[in-house]
């Protein structure tokens, strides 16, 4: 046994005769420069130590990285508890891995990427601008392999509409041909695989995180033009997410996510009273699926 070793565990048998069962229930941390920590200690890694520590009159929580640790202790008080860092510290008490199951549900704001036709008339712009924006729902599942890697599956709902009475419809002489409704309802789906990169910050579940998908979506507008029908269009696209889970007891917390979506369709089918036609869509006549989200929602673990 070392010097260091040798002070750091006299350190805590003195600590111990002094303070009695007063603080049994106590973790302890002491430092290589022999300063001690009264804590509870959430998880050991092999580089850092998670603890809490109460600080006016709340617990705090906080690391201190393995270098700086001469000693730890569980339930201060018991000698034989005693550990001293070594290469087999990071799975010391595998309680505070991260859970493996995560579940998330959020609502959020998203704003369409699609962009508004040059050609098109102040009326048509102010009228497809407000179509850019709504709220979205969130849902998703997720199996958590390690500290830094897991995998989703997510679930993504979009909706928005808009509505004018008694718009003028023209002919290709600026001639009116009727006078009605114009009304777009856009709903857009997607569900995609999810691989993860997590980054923990203080507990095993507080993490932020980097999510990439790949997935389907389906784009359904129910409109009222110059007649009411259905357009519809499926392709496959993608999503980057950023967020952010605090865990608040022990299986509930909350999570804020920016993310944004890409896609487009490459053809629609239209159905209308008289007919299903399909369009096919090229250039700039493709329609853009994609958006810009921010969520916030609850989050759910289960070991």
């Amino acid at each position: 046994m070392t010097n260091g070793s040798t002070i750091a565990c006299l350190v805590f048998f003195v600590m111990a005769f002094f303070t009695g069962r007063s603080i049994l229930a106590q973790d302890l941390i002491v430092t290589t420069e022999y300063d001690s920590i009264h804590c509870e200690i959430q998880k050991v890694t092999s580089d850092e130590i998670y603890y809490k520590e109460a600080m006016n009159g709340q617990m705090v929580k906080k690391a201190i990285p393995l270098y700086r640790v001469a000693a730890y202790m569980y339930d201060f008080g018991k000698p034989e508890n005693t550990v001293r860092p070594d290469a087999n510290a990071g799975n010391s008490r595998d309680l505070y891995d991260p859970s493996r199951f995560r579940f998330g549900a959020s609502v959020g704001y998203g704003y369409s990427t699609s962009t508004v036709p040059q050609s098109a008339n102040e009326f048509e712009r102010e009228y497809l601008n407000e179509l850019k924006s709504s709220y979205s729902l969130w849902a998703e599942a997720g199996y958590v392999f390690s500290e830094s890697i897991a995998a989703n599956l997510i679930y993504s709902y979009f909706n928005t509409s808009n509505y004018r009475d008694l718009v003028q419809y023209l002919n290709n002489q600026n001639q009116v041909i009727h006078t009605g409704p114009l009304s777009d309802d856009i709903t857009i789906h997607y569900i995609g695989a999810e691989f993860v990169y997590r980054y923990g910050v203080i507990g095993p579940d507080d993490a932020i995180w980097l999510g990439l998908s790949f997935g389907y979506v389906d784009y359904r507008n129910n409109f009222i033009y110059d007649v009411t029908g259905t357009q519809r269009g499926f392709t496959l696209g993608s999503a980057f997410r950023a967020g952010f889970d605090y865990k608040v007891d022990e299986w509930l917390g909350l999570g804020i996510s920016l993310g944004l979506m890409s896609g487009s369709l490459s053809s629609v089918t239209v159905e209308t009273a008289s007919g299903t036609q399909t369009f096919d869509l090229v250039g700039d006549g493709r329609i853009a699926v994609g958006r810009f989200d921010a969520s916030i929602g609850l989050r759910f673990f289960i070991r």
